[in-house]
């Protein structure tokens, strides 16, 4: 596994904490590491450098410096690519950043591309970074991009349907991951961002209509007895408000890595979780109780 720290300033990617040139140690990481290519992004608050909130120090540190960071806890094999933004100041002004921020990793995204083409990649996004991840995928001109894995997205469903209408990629799969948890934030978003169109909702209050959109509610009780008969146990709710509860829960890396692997097909995952009533409404917008 290759870990490529990136930080994001204007639209030009580039080498976080170092003067080499990205594109050759990009090229080298791709050629000496079969596997996937997983873009990791972060959401509101954290900033490349800053002194308590810069992702690269934490939560996409390299695991041998912390095992429980993203890159420690995702087993993809492959090339890893942690992309920091400027993610702090006002709601209002990150959210617009963030869709431009899509915009330079939909190009890093077809640049990949060009440099290994048969390569399949992914997007992890958590909160405003789903927003960056759905920016990209309606973006990006190559047709590698096989899956966006969204956790506890900040962003209106019209932008998930505007992205599985404009993406390059055909096949493109999109999992949004939330819980009960995650209620209160998602009522603070639509309280405090506009709504594109009338009606719109948040990702996580509204259902998916799309055929290769997956709502799981990972603290659902049937969802979590579904994942389990896939070889795949994730830890109860332990209270009511955790905005990071689909990246910190024990278990979801496990599930996250599957899919990203292959491991674990889009379809069959989808057809399990149908196959429990509680669980199938669970998917199409009805919020659980915590378990």
């Amino acid at each position: 596994m290759a870990l490529l720290q990136l930080a994001i300033e204007g639209e030009t990617p580039r080498l976080f904490g170092s003067p080499r040139a990205l594109r050759p140690v990009l090229l080298q990481a791709l050629t000496q590491h079969p596997g996937p290519v997983t873009f990791l992004i972060h959401g509101y608050k954290y900033t490349p450098g800053h002194n308590r909130r810069c992702p690269h120090k934490t939560i996409f540190a390299a695991p041998r410096a912390n095992p429980n960071s993203w890159p420690g806890r995702l087993r993809t094999g492959g090339v890893k690519l942690a992309i920091g933004w400027h993610a702090r100041g006002r709601l209002q002004t990150v959210y617009a950043r963030a869709a431009e921020i899509g915009r330079s990793v939909a190009q890093l995204s077809d640049l990949v591309a060009m440099l290994s083409p048969s390569r399949s990649q992914h997007i992890l996004g958590h909160s405003m970074g789903a927003r960056v991840a759905l920016s990209a995928a309606a973006q990006a001109q190559n047709t590698r991009l096989r899956s966006l894995i969204l956790l506890a997205a900040a962003e209106y469903r019209s932008s998930l349907d505007q992205t599985m209408i404009e993406t390059a990629s055909p096949h493109l799969k999109v999992l949004h991951a939330t819980s009960r948890e995650n209620l209160l934030f998602d009522l603070l978003f639509q309280s405090m961002i506009a709504k594109p169109c009338p009606g719109d909702r948040a990702i996580g209050l509204a259902p998916l209509p799309h055929a290769n959109a997956l709502s799981l509610q990972i603290d659902h009780p049937a969802t979590r007895a579904a994942l389990a008969t896939l070889g795949h146990e994730i830890a109860p709710a332990e209270g009511r408000i955790n905005h990071a509860a689909p990246y910190r829960r024990a278990g979801v890396f496990g599930l996250y890595s599957a899919l990203i692997r292959g491991d674990l097909g889009f379809e069959h995952l989808s057809r399990r979780l149908q196959s429990e009533p509680a669980t199938s409404q669970a998917q199409h917008g009805a919020l659980p109780q915590l378990a």
